[in-house]
This record gives structure tokens, sequence and C-alpha cells, in this order.
């Protein structure tokens, strides 16, 4: 370690002030388990678990439940309202009058917004087939929001320079999302929330191919049935529907709802404090109706997502009839735990990578580890991120780690780096690297170059939101080869082959960008982000 370089201390690295109501609620690698005012929510027990006491590089990932008055997981498993299978089952079922006056909303506003106009098919096109989307939308407290119902183009019917050319879809990070929501809680500001109405519908079609859809079923005009409609703007389905509402709506009003103070979004719930400045997220309704999904209510949590030692063996690729007729729905269970990992799980997040790699090669052992994954999250729906605005501090840091030639077969190395902002995890990222690394080093310096092109991205981030960064980032990583690689001007002939890697680091060390310091692997943040951890891992 250099002179004047600080020391890794299990405060200074994590940054956060402890909520004085949540003495000692975390997650953890070590005991995975809820503490102090937290009860235990699983039904069974395999055998008496023992008090643990908090990690300290998880101090960012706790409980909040002082400030929850009720169980919401169990409200949404007990008084859950069943989404309709088709247009039918909803008009003939218990909520009729619910999904018809959804309906009605819905093609009435198509109508008012002059969506489309009837027209003969032209010889030689087709019209794309569209279906009725039906979906209760519920509130942050489990209860119905309201029914909701959609009209989709089915663009997966579309042809490239047929009826679609430009498909790129502009949207939002969810580092983004996080990275305001934490410069919220600092500054203590209100945070409100609002919904574009119908946004996708905004978008005028001038300039795009003409695109030619079927009559909504159901809605159908009375004599004219043989008609199809010519859309005049975009709707919800289409492949270029985002770009061209992106393009069409920014600089002009909306019309839009207040959804008042930030409380449910994206699937994810929001929880604040501002007496004691702190703010919770978390998916714990998400992860209860997954649970419910796959039949796991009353199995047994399990106290860590992976077995350590376990290696998923890909196997030879299934073809779409054997897909079709496993028993199990791999697929439908991964792609959830993904969006899990975006939101605010990064603690799953090795764990989902490496059953993303056998999306089209799985087994029953495949099955067996992706059941295990949401028996993790059974036992601990109830833990998010806790961004803590009591640090009044605008500044970050990068914590980077790499688990060297882990993968059995390629010998590939995974990377994992984490970044910090008042408290809480900002961002993170847990992936396998392109290239065979030749040495620990040289992993670990392939880990902290893509640490360093996320600080990067922040760093001009929070620049343009008016949050400067006035000194160099701090970016800790447990090699002490890695930082003299970076650190040390000459030719290294050893690392000729990733000279660009070392460089690019190397530079933002020389801008005042990063400084770089060491950090024991007891203290890295980034080690749950590369391998999995035993429950005795300090």
């Amino acid at each position: 370690m250099g002179a004047g370089e600080p020391e890794k201390g299990s405060t200074s690295a994590v940054g956060a002030e402890e909520p004085a109501q949540t003495s000692n609620p975390a997650v953890g690698v070590k005991k995975r388990r809820r503490t102090g005012l937290v009860e235990t929510p699983p039904r069974r027990e395999l055998r008496p678990r023992r008090e643990a006491k908090k990690p300290k590089r998880y101090s960012d990932y706790q409980c909040f439940q002082a400030i929850l008055e009720h169980n919401v997981a169990q409200d949404i498993l007990e008084h859950k309202v069943p989404t309709p299978r088709s247009l039918k089952d909803a008009l003939s079922g218990p909520y009729r009058e619910q999904w018809k006056l959804a309906l009605e909303l819905v093609y009435d506003s198509l109508i008012e917004n002059g969506t489309w106009r009837l027209v003969r098919l032209p010889p030689g096109r087709k019209a794309l087939p569209c279906h009725w989307v039906l979906v209760v939308k519920y509130n942050a407290d489990g209860t119905v929001e309201w029914f909701k119902a959609r009209l989709v183009a089915q663009g997966n019917h579309q042809e490239f320079g047929v009826d679609c050319d430009e498909v790129y879809a502009p949207v939002a990070r969810f580092e983004s999302l996080r990275l305001v929501l934490a410069i919220g809680t600092i500054l203590d500001c209100p945070i409100h929330q609002m919904d574009v109405h119908y946004a996708f519908l905004n978008g005028t079609m001038d300039g795009e191919q003409k695109i030619y859809m079927r009559q909504p079923h159901g809605f159908a005009k009375r004599g004219h049935e043989h008609l199809v409609c010519e859309l005049q703007k975009s709707i919800y389905g289409l492949k270029q529907a985002p770009r061209i509402w992106l393009k069409a709506e920014l600089s002009n009003r909306f019309k839009m709802k207040d959804l008042g103070d930030i409380h449910y979004i994206l699937k994810m719930e929001v929880h604040r404090n501002r007496d004691q400045r702190v703010m919770m997220i978390s998916q714990r309704k998400y992860i209860a109706e997954l649970i419910k999904k796959y039949k796991l209510g009353e199995c047994a949590p399990v106290m860590t997502p992976q077995v350590p030692g376990l290696v998923l063996e890909s196997e030879t690729k299934l073809s779409a009839e054997q897909i079709a007729a496993q028993p199990f729905d791999f697929r439908g269970i991964v792609g959830p735990l993904q969006y899990l990992v975006r939101g605010t799980r990064p603690d799953i997040a090795n764990a989902v990578r490496e059953l993303s790699k056998i999306l089209s090669c799985y087994n029953r052992t495949h099955w067996d580890a992706a059941r295990r994954v949401l028996k993790y999250l059974k036992g601990t729906s109830t833990y998010g991120l806790l961004l803590d605005g009591k640090t009044r501090d605008g500044t970050y840091e990068v914590y980077t780690d790499a688990s060297f030639a882990c993968q059995s077969k390629e010998r590939k190395s995974v990377t994992g780096y984490v970044i910090q902002m008042a408290g809480a995890s900002v961002s993170w990222c847990s992936s396998k690297q392109g290239g065979v690394s030749l040495s620990t080093a040289e992993a670990e310096l392939i880990a902290l170059s893509e640490g360093a092109k996320e600080s990067e991205w922040l760093w001009h981030l929070l620049g343009e939101m008016g949050f400067p960064q006035k000194v160099p980032v701090q970016v800790w990583c447990d090699s002490n080869a890695a930082i003299s690689i970076v650190k040390t001007p000459g030719n290294h002939k050893a690392n000729k082959h990733i000279e660009i890697r070392y460089m690019f680091t190397k530079d933002l060390v020389e801008l005042g960008r990063l400084k770089i310091a060491y950090c024991s692997t007891t203290e890295m943040t980034a080690d749950i982000l590369t391998k999995a951890l035993p429950t005795n891992s300090s």
C-alpha cells in the first residue's frame, strides 16, 4: 500500500451509519439470518440456528422490518386475484364487470387517440394479429390497485424491412434509478413518481412503414368486420414502438397520472422514513409471487443460494421439441431471478449467472439448483437495499474482485464489482470474462478495468446531474499484483497482451478519477459476486 492511502477498515469501506432502530439487521455470507427486530419467517426448521453478528462487508444489505406494519408477502399469497388466461375467462369469471370496464376504457382511449383508421388490406400485405393482455395491478401493500387491460400487436409477426426497420428501444438503467434514489435520500428531497398515460400510444407513425393490424377481438366494428386497422399511432407490441414514442414525445407535454410519493416502481417496493433519512428498496412481493407460482410455500428455506463446490455442467443443446417436453419450466424460473438481480438482489447474482449459461442445455440438476435460489429467497424475502441519507456524502466507492480460472471447462475467470453510494450498492456485476487469463493478477486486472469503466460512467452521469465528484473515486482491490501493474510505470512484458486494460485504468488514476488501494479478501464486498461462499465465510 502506498503512502497516504487509506487503510481498509470495517466502517470506512462502506461509509454507512446504521439506523438506530435496526441495530443488527443484515444479510450476510457467514450466517445469512435476520436478527434483532426481525422475526424468522420459515414455518419449518431443519435444525436450530444460532444468531450471527452482522458481516462487516454487507452493512448496506439490511432488513427494515420496523417501518413495515404487516407481512405483505402473506397478504399476496392469501388475497391474490387470479389473472385470466384468456379474454373468454375474464368475461365469464367472477370479476367480469371489472374486466369489461377495463377493456372499454382502453378501447375508448385508442379511438380517442386516433390510433388507427379502418381500410381494406392492400394486396400482398398481411395484417398483424393482436390480443388483449390482462393483468391485476397491486399496491405495495398487496391490495388490488386496478384491473389493467392492454391491446398488444403481435410484433413477432413483423418482417424486417417490410413493416419494421429501426427497433432500438432506449430505456433507463436500474443503476440510474438507484442512483437518483440515493441522491434523493442524501438530500432529503421529496421523490414523486408519474405515469405517462398510455405512453406508447403517443408516438405517430409518420415516416414509418405502413402497418396493418386486425381489429381487436370483441370490438370489431359492426358491418366492417372485413376491414383492417392501418396504424396511425404506435401501439404496444410493435418492435419500433419505444423508439417512436421517445422521438415524438420527449419535447411535448404528456397526459400523466400523479402517483404521489414513490412507493412501488418496476416491481420494487420503496419504503421511506424521512425522519431517519433512510430508504429501503426491496422486492418481497415479487418473490412471494414466484414462491407461490413454483409451489415452494411450504418448503424449508436454505441459508445460501448456491452449494459451494457444485459445478453445473452443460448438457447437449436441447431442441425446441425437447424443451417443450421438459416436465419443469427452467427458463421460466431463471428469467424472474435475473430480474431480481437487476433490481435489488446482488447476493444471488453469481448463482443466477451460472444458471443463465444453460438455458438451452439443462437437466434436473440445474432445475434443483434454480429451486435452491428460490428457497434462499424465501428465507430472505424481506431483505433489500438500505439507502442511508445521514452520510450526506455524494461520493461513491468501487470494489472489484475476480475468481481465477473457475470455469471448469473453459478455464475462464469471473469478474465481480460493486459500487456503493449512500451506504448501499447502486451498481454491481457478475460476469464471465471474455478470454482466458494467464494469472490471478491478470484476472484481477480485468475485473479492475471493468469496475473502472462503470465508475467512469457514473462519474459523468453525476456530473450531468449537478453532483461532480471533487475527489478521486476510491477503488478497492484485493490483489497487490494487479494494483502494482496499474501504478508502476514501465513496460510489463508479461502483460503486453492486456496492455489496453491496464493503460485504461492507469490513465484514470493519473487523471485523478480513481484512487486504488488494497482491500483484504475478508473485507471484499464483491467476493460474493464471483463464487459460491459457505455459511461460515467471514
